[in-house]
């Protein structure tokens, strides 16, 4: 997976205290400002996750799905053919 969800949590995290701080240190500016703010930024956070969960699954079967062999065959090596001997039918 890559390292940008977890960026992403990152910056939810501060965003989520800033928010806290700034309620309790200077108020309320508008009721329910922060919790409608903690709210959104966390399901926008999931919802990222989830498709990024979807695309790597996603791009797993699309490489699947090339039918690419697992291996290279260098050289094929064939037995000699018998003769077949026709049998008439009388």
């Amino acid at each position: 997976m890559d390292v940008y969800w977890f960026y992403n949590l990152y910056k939810l995290f501060f965003a989520i205290i800033y928010l806290i701080t700034r309620t309790v240190i200077h108020g309320v500016d508008v009721p329910s400002y922060a919790s409608i703010m903690i709210t959104v930024l966390s399901m926008g956070g999931i919802n990222l996750f989830s498709i990024e969960i979807m695309g790597q699954y996603l791009a797993r079967v699309y490489n699947e799905v090339k039918n690419r062999p697992i291996y290279l065959i260098n050289k094929v090596y064939e037995s000699p053919k018998k003769s077949v001997q026709k049998q008439e039918i009388e």
